[in-house]
């Protein structure tokens, strides 16, 4: 989708995945990003509204909201989250008494190191690579819906097979993504 067809027919979580592409402002990133506000909407179609004057759209790839993982913006919502908490944790230490201070300058640098810092590495290889890392690629050619639902009872049964230890476990993970291919694929 380019600028000029969100401004037609904007679209609040559309518009805001054009930012992320086009936009620079990394402060307009985390507003639009913290959800739908009449502020964060009026400033998102300004925003757009600048960047197609400026004929940012011109080279821009088309954004298809169906190929953002929602576990992928769920993710990335939930760390910008703790890091805000954290940001907040850390500018109210020098408030706190002496005693707490060690605590909680501990638990910001060991949620840095357990949460934040794995949290942007899996987003950044998404970002990258348009997959999660480990995740198994499956490439389902077939198209006719019959062949299809038949593999699926196939591979179900594969499943239930090497669950209960019948067969090896070895294929497991490619069964259960295959499956999942299958089923996007009907939908």
């Amino acid at each position: 989708m380019t600028i000029a067809q969100w401004l037609r027919d904007p679209d609040f979580e559309t518009g805001v995945a054009l930012y992320e592409t086009l936009g620079t402002s990394t402060i307009l990133k985390r507003i639009f990003a913290s959800g739908e506000s009449t502020f964060s909407r009026n400033k998102l179609h300004e925003e757009l509204s600048k960047l197609a004057h400026e004929g940012k759209e011109v080279n821009t790839a088309p954004v298809d909201l169906e190929i953002i993982d929602v576990s992928y913006v769920e993710l990335l919502q939930s760390t910008k989250k703790k890091y805000g908490e954290l940001a907040y944790l850390r500018g109210q230490i020098k408030h706190l008494p002496k005693e707490e201070r060690a605590a909680a300058c501990f638990k910001i640098v060991n949620e840095f190191k357990e949460i934040i810092f794995p949290a942007y590495e899996k987003l950044d290889y998404f970002k990258a690579n348009g997959k999660h890392q480990g995740e198994i690629e499956v490439n389902v050619s077939e198209e006719d819906p019959v062949k299809l639902t038949k593999r699926i009872s196939t591979l179900r049964t594969y499943i239930s097979k090497a669950q209960k230890g019948k067969l090896s476990k070895d294929k497991l993970p490619q069964w259960e993504a295959e499956v999942k291919e299958i089923e996007r694929k009907l939908a």
